[in-house]
């Protein structure tokens, strides 16, 4: 093999290879309904759900009309975070964090009805005044 060869299969190789993830945050509007696989329940403009590398946030700041939220099956997240004083609930299947990360802030009680797998280590903050309950499976 010459030298031109080897570079043109360099290149090949590269413009061929997949594009990397990038981690994006999926705030849960939840206006449609009570199921974490429905797209049109996230701020995603192309319809899809929260991967293995994105942060699925649960916030109060979006009025959302459902806060009991069935995964429906297992899902992989990067990381979960509550934020603001609306409580949520978690339910069904288990939920596998990417990043290991858990996060409260506000004075809202959450609960996780799911069982739980941890990917990496990660940081569990639940902020004072807030309150969380893991419910269902040991983890």
């Amino acid at each position: 093999m010459n030298k031109k060869t080897s570079y043109a299969l360099i290149i090949a190789a590269f413009l061929l290879s997949s594009p990397p993830t990038y981690a994006a945050e999926f705030l849960w509007t939840g206006q449609q309904t009570d199921s974490w696989l429905n797209g049109n329940n996230w701020n995603s403009p192309d319809g899809s759900v929260p991967g293995i590398n994105d942060s699925a946030v649960f916030t109060d700041i979006t009025r959302t009309s459902f806060f009991n939220i069935f995964l429906r099956n297992n899902r992989q997240v990067g990381s979960v975070s509550f934020v603001g004083d609306d409580a949520y609930s978690l339910n069904g299947f288990t939920l596998s964090l990417g990043k290991g990360n858990i996060s409260t802030s506000g004075t809202a009680s959450h609960t996780i009805n799911s069982n739980i797998q941890l990917l990496d280590h990660g940081l569990w903050n639940i902020a004072a005044g807030s309150s969380w309950f893991k419910g269902g499976a040991t983890l």
